[in-house]
């Protein structure tokens, strides 16, 4: 999906497909959501307190499938490899390696503190169901903030883009 992304890049536009992109995630988060829901709600757990996944239905379990696979590919056709181009595209000459490195640094930071929130706090808290739900929330809500106030950089001159930002 990242070849995809970088093929039609250019001819869709970098704001269409970031909000393509956070859509899907959203939407495919939702579905794991309710794959986790149905989970809880219609299989008991085993005498290891684990859900005999056996039980369920055939077409949860095809949710339960396709969901993070669908998530994946709309994370790899947008948000996976757009905004660094993005960045790369608004960012004035001189700050941009400091900017990049500093952006790089906090995509990192922030995904290593959701990995170690997850199973520790995330998942005790609100389960599989509201965790992979507010994930869901959180996404869509890009969706929304990049329709409003990321500008479309496709075709554009660096002196245009400084001139809308």
């Amino acid at each position: 999906m990242t070849i995809v992304a970088g093929k039609i890049v250019d001819k869709k536009g970098r704001k269409a497909l970031l909000i393509l992109s956070s859509t899907g995630m959203s939407i495919f988060l939702g579905l794991f959501s309710f794959y986790f829901y149905q989970l809880q709600k219609t299989v008991a757990p085993d005498q290891n307190g684990e859900p005999d996944i056996t039980k369920l239905n055939p077409f949860y379990k095809t949710i339960g499938l396709v969901s993070p696979v669908g998530y994946i590919c709309m994370f790899a056709l947008g948000f996976g490899p757009i905004p660094w181009m993005y960045a790369g595209e608004i960012l004035p000459s001189a700050i941009k390696d400091t900017v990049s490195s500093l952006g790089n640094l906090m995509s990192w930071s922030v995904s290593f503190l959701i990995t170690a929130s997850f199973q520790g706090v995330l998942l005790p808290y609100l389960g599989g169901s509201g965790t992979f739900l507010l994930f869901s929330f959180v996404v869509g809500l890009t969706a929304v903030y990049f329709r409003v106030f990321l500008i479309e950089t496709k075709g554009k001159s660096l002196e245009e883009i400084e001139g809308l930002l």
